[in-house]
């Protein structure tokens, strides 16, 4: 392991199973459980005007270093960030209400008889014009 090597907070909060918040706090005071961090800011994606903080491999625990190295899950500061952006939605490009969302909840319908009366009610509906 190189000095350069760099983590990113929701791994470290991942494997010393504390939330990220106290992570992030632990970087804005600059110390976490005794040990001082080296701190990184890198512009990626979302909130906080794309803020990522990386923190140091070598200025972490040493059981922390030893779980970071276990997974293999490391940031250079020479490689560009890998940039996640939003994952699209599984049901993309489908029909998620069938008539509306007040409907499909008050009615107790299986799927497959909603979808027929959505299906009769559009035909109803187009052949008034």
């Amino acid at each position: 392991m190189t000095i350069e090597e760099f983590v990113p907070l929701t791994l470290i909060a991942q494997l010393a199973g504390v939330s990220r918040q106290a992570i992030w706090k632990a970087c804005q005071r600059g110390s976490w459980r005794g040990y001082r961090l080296e701190i990184r800011v890198a512009q990626g994606k979302g909130g906080n005007a794309g803020k990522q903080y990386l923190v140091s491999l070598a200025s972490l625990p040493a059981e922390l270093q030893l779980r970071l190295e276990a997974t293999g899950t490391l940031v250079h500061p020479s490689r560009p960030i890998a940039s996640r952006g939003r994952r699209r939605r599984a049901d993309r490009g489908k029909k998620r209400v069938v008539i509306s969302r007040r409907w499909d909840g008050l009615v107790l319908f299986d799927p497959v008889t909603k979808a027929k009366i959505a299906e009769d009610r559009l035909r109803s509906d187009c052949s008034l014009w």
